[in-house]
């Protein structure tokens, strides 16, 4: 069965900082909120960032994934496949490459092996995430939530089906 340890729900921007940082109550994919960013130049690194949080153990998932839920507005405005995902304690992190090629305008699902990961962090002691992208164009919003480790990937669950039947009445 999947088994789940939680980082951060996004549900606060607390321990969090970043460009235009924001607490966001509406349409969030997950929970009653998300963080939101909006980046202040045209060709910068825009970042939402969570450091010295509460300690999160999640060695007992080392052979899974990293969960995260990322937003951008416009995948088009994401440059050079320089973008960042950091898990760590601290003192030193996992980071993986977030490409324009694995983000859909909106909302992405994204489940990160944390045994591809580059660098190296104590599991034990998670307590700092930097999302990074590079954007082509100021005033782009991005976004975080749901970030959590977990087992393995699940199967996307199948929308529920509404059946209506209409009849001619003679």
């Amino acid at each position: 069965s999947l088994i789940t340890i939680v980082i951060t729900e996004c549900e606060s921007t607390d321990y969090m900082w970043g460009d235009s940082l924001a607490l966001v109550s509406e349409g969030a994919p997950q929970g009653t909120g998300y963080v939101k960013a909006v980046n202040g130049e045209a060709g910068t690194s825009g970042a939402i960032c969570m450091g010295n949080g509460p300690v999160v153990d999640i060695s007992s998932l080392a052979d899974g994934y990293l969960h995260v839920r990322v937003y951008v507005a416009d995948k088009t405005n994401v440059l050079y496949d320089w973008g960042k995902f950091n898990l760590g304690d601290g003192a030193s992190s996992l980071q993986w490459s977030i490409t324009a090629d694995m983000l859909q305008d909106g909302w992405t699902e994204l489940y990160l092996k944390l045994s591809d990961a580059t660098g190296t962090t104590d599991l034990t002691k998670i307590n700092n995430i930097w999302f990074y992208l590079y954007l082509r164009d100021a005033a782009t919003t991005f976004a975080m939530d749901d970030v959590y480790a977990c087992n393995f990937i699940p199967e996307p669950e199948e929308p529920s089906l509404i059946t209506i039947v209409i009849t001619e009445c003679e």
